[in-house]
C-alpha cells in the first residue's frame, strides 16, 4: 500500500535536511528510493543551522550522519546541487550581514586551532542594534506579543520566566503544543453524544465572548471543530472530537502552539528553530572552553540559529554564567549555595505533573471541590498568577496539592512523577554535601499562565475515575503552571 502511494507522488520536498538524523534519515532515504524514476526531489538544507538535537535542548550524545551527507555520497540518486544566495526574510544591513559574511565563518568552522565561536560571537554583536542586555532587566513586558527571547538552556528560559510577572508564554521542550481553554469552557458539562451549530453559538457567547477569546472568531470556531469532528448532518459527533483531541498531537488548526498566554514568547533557540519575528532578544553564553572542536562548532551553529530569528531587530546580551543540570526526566534544577541551607531552584509543573485524575478524580477530590477548582481555573483562564503554592502536609504517600493561598482553593493534586523527581533531586544534592535529603513539605511562587484544556478520548480508562460531569464530556481545565522556583531540601537522620 505504501509503495503504491508513493508511484503517485509528483514532487517530494524536504525542509531542514540537515538535522534529519537517525530513524528520520532512514525513512526520508527509503522514501526517495521508492518514488518513480520520473519524480522530482527537492532537499533544502543550511549547513549553518545543524543543530542535530534541536528537537531536544542539550547537545546530543551521538552525532549521526544526517540525510544531506548520504545523499551527497549517493551518486545513483543522481541528485544535482544548486545554492540560493538571496536573504528573503530582512533588508537590514546588520541583519544581512550576519546571514552572509557571519554565516560564511560558521561554514568556515574552527580549523586546528578554533575559535569559531567566539568569531562568530563578535560578528553577531558587531552588527546588532544593541549588545548590552542583561538576562534581569530584558523588561520583557514591554516587548510586542509573539517576540522571542532566547537563551542556550531550558532552565535559563525557565529562570527568566519566573521573574517575569507580565503576561507571557513558553516555547521549551517539554511543553508542546496545547488545547486553548475555550474548548473545556464549551464543553465540559456537555454529555450528548451530538451537538448542534445554534447550542455551540449559544455557549460561546455566554462563556467565551467576554472571557478567553482566541484570535478568532465563532464561526471559524465552529468550521474548525467540525473539521475535526464532524457529522454527515453538520453537528458536532462528540465522541469523534474528543478522539481527536485527545491524540498526543492534536489538530493544529485547534492548538496553541506556545505555553502561555498572549506576548512575548521565552524559551531556547533549540525551540525556535524554523520561527522567525521581527524584533528578537538573544541572551548568549560566554565562549568558554570547549571539551573539543565538534563542540565548539556546534555552539557555534546554535549561536547562529539564535541570531538570525529577526527580521528587523536583532538585541543581544551576555546570560548570566551559573550551574545548574537536569535529571533523566528532563526536570531542570540548580542548587543554591548556602551552607546552612539545602536550597535549590527546581522546575515544577511540567504539563506531565498536572494529569486528569487529580484534577476531578474522585480518588482524589471531592464533587464539590473539584467543581470550585474548575470555576477557579475558568475564571482566571487568561490572567496571570503569580502566588500559587504546593504541600504535601498530610499526605502520607507525599503527593502535593496545588492551592491558591489567597482564597484556599484547592485546584488539584500534581502526579507521582514530581513526586518522584523531587526524592531523585534529592539524593544528587545530598550526595554533593554528604548528607541525606528529603523534599520540601512545601514550595511557594508557583505561577499560572492562565489555563489549558484536557480532552479525554471517550474509551480511556482514566474516565472511570473521575466525577461527573467530566467523566462523560471528557473535557476539563488544567492550570499551565510551569515554574522555576526556590524549594528547600531538608535533611534527614533516616
Amino acid at each position: 500500500a505504501v509503495q503504491e502511494y508513493l508511484e503517485g507522488v509528483e514532487l517530494l520536498s524536504v525542509d531542514e535536511a540537515q538535522d534529519v538524523v537517525g530513524n528520520r534519515a532512514d525513512l526520508v532515504e527509503a522514501i526517495i528510493e521508492g518514488l518513480n524514476s520520473d519524480a522530482g526531489v527537492t532537499v533544502f538544507a543550511d549547513e549553518a543551522q545543524a543543530i542535530y538535537g534541536f528537537s531536544g535542548d542539550e547537545r546530543a550524545d551521538e552525532l549521526e550522519i544526517p540525510l544531506l551527507e548520504r545523499i551527497r555520497a549517493n551518486s545513483v540518486l543522481g541528485f544535482a546541487s544548486a545554492m540560493l544566495d538571496t536573504v528573503h526574510r530582512t533588508s537590514i544591513p546588520g541583519l544581512l550581514e550576519i546571514f552572509t559574511n557571519v554565516r560564511a565563518r560558521v561554514i568556515a568552522g574552527g580549523g586546528d586551532n578554533g575559535g569559531v565561536f567566539s568569531d562568530v560571537r563578535e560578528g553577531i554583536i558587531a552588527n546588532a542594534d544593541r549588545s548590552d542586555l542583561k538576562a534581569t532587566e530584558l523588561a520583557i513586558g514591554d516587548m510586542h506579543a509573539g517576540s522571542p527571547v532566547l537563551f542556550r538552556t531550558r532552565a535559563e528560559a525557565l529562570e527568566a520566566s519566573q521573574y517575569c510577572t507580565a503576561p507571557h508564554a513558553l516555547r521549551l521542550s517539554g511543553y508542546g503544543a496545547g488545547l486553548p481553554p475555550w474548548i473545556a469552557l464549551c464543553f465540559h458539562d456537555f454529555v450528548q453524544p451530538h451537538m448542534d451549530r445554534q447550542e455551540f453559538m449559544t455557549r460561546w457567547l455566554v462563556r467565551i465572548e467576554n472571557t478567553c477569546l482566541p484570535d478568532y472568531g465563532v464561526e471559524e470556531a465552529w468550521s474548525r471543530l467540525v473539521r475535526a469532528g464532524g457529522a454527515a448532518d453538520g453537528s458536532l459527533d462528540m465522541k469523534r472530537l474528543r478522539n481527536r483531541l485527545g491524540r498526543y498531537a492534536p489538530p493544529v488548526e485547534l492548538s496553541v502552539h506556545e505555553y502561555g498566554l498572549p506576548g512575548p514568547v521565552i524559551g531556547t533557540i533549540h525551540a525556535s528553530k524554523g520561527r522567525e519575528a521581527d524584533n528578537v532578544l538573544l541572551l548568549m553564553p560566554d565562549p568558554e572552553g570547549f571539551t573539543d572542536l565538534a563542540e565548539e562548532e556546534e555552539e557555534t551553529r546554535v549561536l547562529f540559529v539564535g541570531s538570525t530569528r529577526a527580521r528587523s531587530s536583532l538585541k543581544v546580551g551576555t546570560a548570566r554564567k551559573w550551574t545548574g543540570s537536569q535529571i533523566d526526566s528532563r526536570r531542570a534544577y540548580r542548587s543554591i549555595g548556602r551552607k546552612e541551607k539545602c536550597l535549590a531552584m527546581v522546575e515544577i509543573g511540567r504539563p506531565e505533573d498536572v494529569v486528569a485524575t487529580g484534577l476531578v478524580g474522585r480518588p482524589y477530590m471531592s464533587a464539590e471541590d473539584a467543581t470550585k477548582a474548575q470555576n477557579w481555573l475558568a475564571v482566571h483562564c487568561g490572567k496571570m498568577v503569580n502566588g500559587l503554592e504546593i504541600s504535601n502536609h498530610g499526605d502520607p504517600q507525599w503527593n502535593y496539592r496545588l492551592f491558591d493561598p489567597e482564597t484556599g482553593v484547592n485546584l488539584g493534586w500534581l502526579s507521582a512523577r514530581l513526586k518522584d523527581d523531587l526524592w531523585n533531586i534529592a539524593k544528587i544534592i545530598g550526595a554533593k554535601k554528604d548528607t541525606k535529603l528529603r523534599p520540601p513539605r512545601s514550595v511557594s511562587y508557583i505561577k499560572a499562565r492562565g489555563s489549558r484544556t484536557i480532552a479525554i478520548p471517550a474509551d480511556d480508562p482514566q474516565l472511570e475515575k473521575l466525577h461527573s460531569p467530566w467523566a462523560q464530556s471528557g473535557f476539563l481545565l488544567a492550570p499551565r503552571c510551569a515554574t522555576f522556583t526556590r524549594a528547600e531540601f531538608r535533611k534527614t537522620s533516616s
